[in-house]
């Protein structure tokens, strides 16, 4: 079923006198359809460009997108890595305090005046002393393994001549274990040299003397000095 719709006479009457009066010609009717082409021409370049402004912003939204994700990754490797450092350091500086207190009997005091490197140099240097002391010790027992080979050694004519730096050398004479006796020179002054002689021979430069008075009177011009 078709509807039809038709316009009273006076309503068809108006609309025809409202169209002589927009469009009282055939250019009239030109005209306007020419600027209404215009219009859509100019709104279709605008969408065009709008079209393509949107696509832009948002390969730029997506761009900035992709860098804040590898920022957010790269923070959190810095992060991983800063803790991992944290760790690293607590250990190394439990490890080095557990080192210093070990060698030299006490923790150590942090401070800005006392750091790894202060510490590190103060335990390579005891160690080094360390080392001197039992290459020193080595020495005397292989004099000593030398004196008793050769059957040098005599209990009770053996007596030692102690150099300390800076001081005059003195003569002291032991008791008991020689080795122990010896170590225990070394414990208090590491720098300390130390020549074993016997009553009946002086190995350095191959001197025989009788006792330690008569080593004294040789070594008179050296300052040597007799102790106990």
């Amino acid at each position: 079923m078709v509807e039809r719709f038709s316009m009273n006479p006076v309503s068809c009457k108006l609309l025809n006198e409202a169209w002589e009066k927009e469009f009282p010609d055939e250019v009239a009717i030109a005209e306007r359809m020419l600027a209404l082409l215009d219009e859509l021409e100019a709104e279709t370049r605008y969408r065009e460009g709008a079209f393509i402004a949107c696509n832009r912003w948002h390969d730029k939204f997506r761009e900035a997108d992709d860098k804040l994700e590898a920022a957010e990754r790269r923070i959190a490797e810095l992060e991983h890595s800063e803790t991992q450092l944290i760790n690293e350091r607590d250990s190394a500086e439990s490890a080095l305090n557990d080192a210093y207190k070990a060698v030299m009997g006490q923790a150590p005091e942090w401070s800005n005046w006392f750091s790894f490197e202060n510490a590190i140099d103060e335990i390579e240097l005891v160690c080094e002393l360390w080392r001197n002391q039992t290459d020193d010790v080595i020495q005397f027992r292989q004099r000593i393994a030398e004196l008793e080979s050769n059957e040098i050694r005599e209990d009770g004519n053996q007596f030692l001549v102690v150099r300390h730096p800076g001081k005059t050398p003195v003569i002291k004479h032991w008791s008991g274990d020689p080795e122990e006796f010896l170590r225990n020179l070394i414990e208090q002054d590491p720098l300390v040299t130390i020549d074993i002689i016997t009553h009946r021979y002086y190995g350095v430069g191959g001197q025989w003397v009788q006792d330690a008075d008569e080593y004294l009177h040789m070594m008179a011009a050296a300052g040597i000095g007799k102790g106990k």
